[in-house]
């Protein structure tokens, strides 16, 4: 499950400084079958990552917004040519 969101507030050196950088949020289940979740530049790289892992989806979820997620309920698909809904009878 991955996530694309903007920061727009950094602290560098104890200084807030406000720019915009996209980050994704991705939340897995590893090895030993818990919960973790990254926060990755669009790059890939590893900005942050969960210390703890999670037997609930929901508790990593809360956990990562503790660290600045925000959920958005995914959007219903646009109709297209050639999709049934759009195809008409």
């Amino acid at each position: 499950m991955v996530a694309l969101q903007s920061i727009k507030s950094v602290c560098l050196r104890g200084k807030t400084k406000e720019v915009e950088m996209r980050v994704i949020w991705r939340f897995f289940v590893g090895e030993d079958m818990r919960w973790r979740w990254q926060q990755l530049s669009v790059d890939r790289a590893v900005v942050a990552e969960s210390r703890s892992s999670y037997e609930k989806y929901e508790r990593c979820l809360a956990a990562a917004q503790q660290k600045g997620y925000i959920f958005e309920a995914a959007q219903d698909r646009l109709p297209r040519p050639g999709n049934r809904i759009y195809s008409r009878p």
